[in-house]
């Protein structure tokens, strides 16, 4: 029995042994507790003071520099003034000048600073009764550069919040000439029809691109994509869309004519990055018929030059394409001038290849790309006309790539679309300051 209890099972502890284990364990935890606790006291106390001698010395150098500041602006605001009497005198006789250069060069173009010539060169480009898109193109690159000129007048005359008003004056009027063209073509649909009976017509400018197109068949089919070769878009629209009695318009502008006017605005919010892409259905006016060698144009708001958008998702059961939700599928190409940031705020590394992105393959291009999975994403965003502001609702399936610079997407909604990037994107500092710290650095011999 003794052999069996040494080399057996070992002797069980007792109630008291467990509970002075227990009592010593529980110790050894508070001591090892309470020294981590005055090790973190120490390091928060260290951390700080640290903290607070920094706070010392930046407040300490802000004030050296509140002073040499306002010692070097008392030692040079004479200088400050004869200068700013330099410039506003320099201004003056260049405004002159310009005038006097655009006076003598029979500039058709208004004088920037002068709305009653900006309202006059408006109506008469709204009222220009030529329906031709290529003339359209051509005043709409004028009104292009007639904003640009609108905005260093305003610069130079500190009437910002005047150049907002005649953003979109300038922006209706170059609606308004597209609005006619589009009609022109609508109505006369038949001498523009593709043995598909398709109307697919694209033109653009420097500043201006647009593709139109409309089915004059009712094949059934399930989706219907639309290639814009010469301006670098794919639509890929529904059934419920393509056999109705609607057109699809494209319309690229390089500029973007929607946030410009809130430039003065304070604070961060969304802008459009390169331009913006108009997407819209419009409805097909009545076309004209030939009988006996005459044609007969219904009377129409197209002949007049008026186009009738339609919002193929709209709530009321009036509309012809409202009745149930569908979307989109969008793809285009971003222009290469367009510095690009993903969806984390990192810039895309853009590695073009010249040999995919020539014009006479761009159409297979865009066909080819299918998702983009794994690429970057972007934000895409849909102009909101209630609230006035940009929104992502509605918009799915955002992917781009940044190898072909092809962004691809998902709308339910037909409306202007952009990339977004928020206004003070490219300025995330609030204060920063220089100070040399070269260890070698000697002072100049005097």
């Amino acid at each position: 029995m003794g052999k069996k209890a040494a080399g057996g099972k070992r002797k069980k502890k007792s109630k008291e042994e467990l509970e002075a284990e227990r009592a010593a364990a529980e110790e050894a935890a508070r001591e090892e507790a309470e020294a981590t606790a005055a090790h973190e006291a120490e390091e928060a106390a260290a951390r700080t003071e640290r903290e607070r001698q920094a706070a010392e010395e930046r407040a300490r150098l802000r004030a050296e520099e509140l002073g040499r500041l306002g010692d070097e602006a008392a030692a040079t605001r004479a200088l400050a003034d004869r200068r700013a009497r330099a410039q506003d005198a320099f201004l003056r006789t260049r405004a002159r000048l310009d005038e006097w250069t655009r006076f003598t060069r029979c500039d058709p173009l208004p004088a920037p600073a002068s709305r009653a010539d900006l309202n006059t060169y408006l109506s008469m480009v709204v009222d220009d009764p030529a329906t031709g898109l290529e003339a359209c193109l051509t005043q709409c690159d004028e009104l292009a550069a007639v904003l640009n000129a609108a905005l260093v007048a305003a610069v130079r005359e500190h009437r910002l919040e005047a150049w907002r008003e005649r953003v979109a004056s300038i922006f209706d009027a170059q609606v308004r000439r597209l609005d006619r063209a589009s009609a022109r073509i609508l109505t006369h649909a038949d001498d523009f029809v593709t043995p598909k009976q398709e109307v697919l017509v694209t033109a653009q400018s420097p500043n201006v691109k647009i593709g139109l197109w409309a089915n004059l068949a009712t094949k059934g089919f399930r989706m219907k994509i639309i290639d814009y070769p010469d301006i670098s878009v794919i639509t890929e629209i529904p059934k419920a869309i393509a056999l109705q009695n609607v057109a699809v318009r494209v319309v690229y502008t390089a500029a973007d004519p929607i946030t410009v006017p809130r430039c003065c605005t304070l604070g961060d919010y969304d802008q459009a990055l390169g331009g913006a892409l108009f997407v819209e259905a419009i409805k097909m006016p009545p076309l004209r018929k030939k009988v006996r060698g005459w044609s007969m144009m219904p009377v129409s708001p197209a002949v007049d030059g008026q186009v009738e958008r339609l919002d193929f998702n709209a709530d009321s059961g009036n509309d012809p394409v409202g009745s149930n939700t569908v979307s989109v599928s969008i793809k285009f190409k971003i222009p290469d001038n367009v510095i690009v940031r993903d969806v984390e705020g990192a810039h895309c590394k853009l590695e073009i290849r010249e040999e995919e992105l020539s014009e006479d393959k761009m159409g297979s291009t865009l066909a080819q790309t299918d998702g983009f999975k794994g690429q970057a994403t972007l934000r895409i965003g849909a102009w909101d006309n209630d609230l006035r502001q940009w929104s992502e609702e509605g918009i799915s399936d955002v992917a781009f790539d940044p190898h072909l610079r092809v962004v691809s997407l998902v709308s339910q909604r037909l409306t202007a679309l952009a990339v977004l990037q928020r206004r003070c994107a490219e300025v995330p500092f609030l204060g920063w300051s220089i100070t040399p710290i070269h260890a070698e650095a000697k002072p100049a011999p005097e």
